[in-house]
């Protein structure tokens, strides 16, 4: 099946020769029959026409996903820089920063690492969730109780298994609570004596 590479291959946006530092050919004939066979010729379009439309589905999709996102949070990006990083960041960032009416493009020095870098530096986090159907009014405090500390146990030993000290560990803990008829919840949280 025809792929977003594929496309930016077809568009000459990627060198066959030295993708990947060298250490992987792409094979421009096989891009280009993939998206005349599947897409093209079903179309009536030019292989260069439909590269094209491929690239712009996949930035509307990713716009789409920036946009759900960042509204759920009451973020305006207009207000934001794009940071483009990874392989293809760089390459599709400026349309994607366009398409959102963004301010403009970050690109990191190094932007295939970028990523695997933040990684280094953060802190490791996991997150778990427990299932506890109760009116506030009238929820089991001990049974929440009894609920909270299993999930505390549970994350304790992954971050064990992680290396992470016992005096590193933070825990935070959240309730998704939300008012009779209500469909979205709100994240409440609890403090760590209950």
């Amino acid at each position: 099946e025809p792929t977003v590479t594929d496309a930016a291959l077809v568009l000459g946006w990627l060198g066959a020769e030295d993708y990947l530092g060298g250490e992987i050919r792409l094979d421009l004939g096989l891009a280009r029959a993939a998206i005349e066979k599947k897409v093209a010729e079903p179309l009536g379009i030019t292989i260069e026409a439909t590269a094209q439309g491929i690239i712009r589905v996949a930035n509307a999709q990713l716009a789409q996903a920036f946009r759900a996102i960042t509204s759920s949070r009451g973020l305006d990006l207009r207000d934001f820089h794009l940071i483009a990083f990874g392989g293809a960041g760089p390459l599709y960032g400026g349309m994607l920063a366009r398409e959102l009416g963004m301010r403009g493009v970050v690109v990191p020095q190094y932007p295939g690492v970028f990523a695997a870098e933040g990684l280094l530096a953060t802190d490791i986090r996991h997150v778990d969730q427990r299932a506890f159907r109760a009116l506030l009014d009238e929820a089991d405090l001990t049974a929440l109780a009894t609920t909270l500390a299993s999930l505390r146990r549970a994350l304790d030993l992954e971050l064990q298994a992680d290396g992470v000290p016992a005096e590193r560990r933070r825990f935070n803990i959240l309730l998704d609570l939300r008012y009779r008829g209500q469909f979205h919840e709100l994240a409440v949280e609890v403090p760590q004596a209950l």
